[in-house]
């Protein structure tokens, strides 16, 4: 009965019934779709999924903390999202790869010090991160609701040839100022 907030209604709620929106979204153009590749940019939900999400927030900020340290420009790397993490996430990209390239930039910004409008130099550093996949199914234990429901996609698509595996990926920015991040 509680199955959209995982049995757990006290602390889990969709009172916008669009929790699943995206992991429907990826269902839809694998049972209907060409197997072309989609790309999502920053201003789809998914990718604003993807940047609120703490996982990703963290090892974005990771990776700051290492550009700063050692000037490190680029970052790759997979993430594996639980459904505690996200559950809209989880179902529909559980294990993604990452890429994460760092530019810096310098502008010059009118500050305000009293009655004292000073024109300073600030740093920008634009984290561009790209998060991207292939949407299929692969067998797994049989343990879980959501795990019965993959495998049964991955036998039908093996017996009766429904659906199209097709890539993926989503892209977003996060910006850093040198007082930190915007």
């Amino acid at each position: 009965m509680f199955a959209y907030c995982g049995n757990n209604p006290a602390n889990f709620s969709d009172p916008s019934g669009l929790l699943f929106r995206n992991a429907f979204k990826f269902l839809e153009e694998w049972l209907f779709g060409t197997g072309e590749k989609k790309e999502y940019d920053e201003e789809s939900g998914l990718s604003r999924k993807f940047k609120r999400s703490k996982k990703m927030r963290s090892i974005v900020d990771e990776a700051y903390q290492q550009f700063t340290d050692t000037g490190k420009l680029h970052f790759d790397g997979t993430c594996e999202f639980t459904s505690s993490d996200s559950l809209d996430l989880y179902l529909t990209a559980q294990n993604v790869s990452y890429t994460i390239d760092f530019t810096t930039e310098a502008h010059m910004e009118k500050r305000l010090y009293g009655f004292l409008v000073i024109e300073v130099q600030s740093y920008y550093t634009y984290a561009r991160v790209k998060i991207s996949d292939t949407y299929d199914f692969d067998l797994k234990d049989w343990n879980g609701v959501g795990n019965i429901m993959n495998n049964i996609a991955c036998l039908s698509q093996g017996i009766f040839g429904i659906g199209k595996d097709y890539d993926w990926s989503a892209e977003y920015i996060v910006i850093y100022r040198e007082d930190g991040k915007i």
